[in-house]
């Protein structure tokens, strides 16, 4: 077979490149070759934890979806705020880089063949004399039981549960660094304490960082200007109020003006109005102002049952419960330690109103906590319609 000068000059070209490991890695690759204990080094001094705790309840990633808190049944991997006190930030980085090179004592998968030929590999979750239960690593979320006399023969598996390549599904170096950096922050903080257990062991701010936090999220420095507080805290800007006049139930926007800690508790909104009846009539003054510089009228809308269903789906997944008290299908809120909730959003929002915060919270609240998750407007609308 005789080939042509082009088809000849690209196979050489490519020998060449191979021969000088030239040839494209993927981000594993190129991780798995780093040294790991400056890798740790790394991810310590530039991962960031926020980013890294919404990567890791992503759902191309979902770290959550296998390594559930200790309280709940059939986990698939282990409790990360349990680890043993010997687990280094490099074993950190093998068990993601290379789950299968150590598998940790309890997680091991299991080879079972039946004898109608069917393959199951994955962690048994409970065996008799009469049956073994199992969870196919195909489909985690369902278990499979087998009858001990359709079963063939059953292996220790050599292969973690955790896929192969999984620092793969992010787009690049940064993000490996800010799921690492979460990873970290999740073991050294440990699980939740109690609060039976002394205040002194939960990890506290240094009290000036603690202050400069403080002046930022109170704004003290809208009354109390210095030069010297001023290079150090930025002011806080409030929630754009002709956002708010648009979108917001003014029914709500009243009861919040009127007393704003009794609607939203830990708001940073000052209680302005004092007396009886005056502060009833005030707020109602101020609520009808607001609302005549707007052109949109307030409307409540019906949400739809099929986006709601997707959207719970994607507020366990996207990253929401990050921050966010996680919901049940119905959308009751399951307050968590340390979880902002969000409360009643249906008295507060219309649907379309919260769809256009969800789709840039930054336009909303410029100082708010909430990032922009990049949602396509579908995914803001299914969350939206579940909330």
């Amino acid at each position: 077979m005789k080939l042509g000068l082009n088809t000849v000059t690209v196979l050489t070209l490519w020998l060449a490149l191979f021969a000088n490991g030239a040839v494209a890695q993927t981000l594993t690759e190129k991780l798995v070759g780093d040294d790991h204990v400056k890798l740790a080094e790394e991810a310590r001094a530039v991962g960031n934890i926020v980013r890294g705790a919404i990567l890791f309840h992503q759902g191309n990633i979902n770290c959550a979806k296998c390594h559930r808190p200790s309280a709940e049944k059939d986990r698939l991997g282990p409790d990360l705020s349990r680890m043993e006190p010997n687990v280094t930030d490099a074993y950190l980085i093998e068990s993601i880089l290379q789950p299968s090179k150590t598998i940790k004592k309890g997680f091991e998968t299991t080879i079972i063949q039946g004898v109608d030929g069917r393959v199951i590999s994955g962690i048994v979750l409970s065996e008799d004399p009469q049956q073994i239960v199992i969870r196919d690593n195909k489909n985690i979320d369902q278990t499979v039981t087998l009858r001990r006399e359709d079963i063939e023969e059953k292996k220790p598996g050599t292969l973690s549960s955790m896929p192969e390549n999984l620092a793969n599904e992010l787009k690049d170096r940064q993000q490996f660094l800010d799921l690492l950096r979460y990873v970290i922050d999740v073991k050294e903080r440990g699980p939740e304490l109690s609060e039976t257990q002394s205040i002194a062991t939960r990890r506290e701010l240094a009290l000036e960082l603690k202050g400069i936090v403080l002046l930022q999220e109170l704004n003290c420095i809208a009354c109390h200007g210095s030069q010297n507080v001023s290079a150090v805290v930025r002011a806080k800007q409030a929630p754009r109020l002709k956002w708010s006049a648009k979108w917001l139930n003014p029914r709500w926007m009243e009861q919040f003006i009127r007393d704003p800690h009794a609607v939203k508790p830990g708001t940073t909104m000052p209680e302005l109005l004092k007396k009886e009846p005056e502060r009833e009539q005030s707020a109602k003054a101020i609520t009808h102002f607001l609302v005549s510089q707007s052109e949109n009228s307030f409307a409540m809308e019906a949400s739809d049952p099929g986006s709601a269903v997707r959207g719970h789906e994607l507020f366990n997944s996207v990253g929401c419960v990050a921050c966010h008290s996680p919901r049940n299908e119905q959308a009751v809120e399951q307050p968590l330690a340390n979880s902002k909730p969000l409360g009643e959003l249906s008295t507060k929002f219309s649907i379309s109103g919260l769809v256009e915060f969800l789709e840039n919270p930054l336009a909303v609240r410029p100082s708010g906590h909430m990032p922009n998750m990049r949602l396509t407007h579908r995914e803001a609308s299914d969350i939206a319609n579940f909330l």
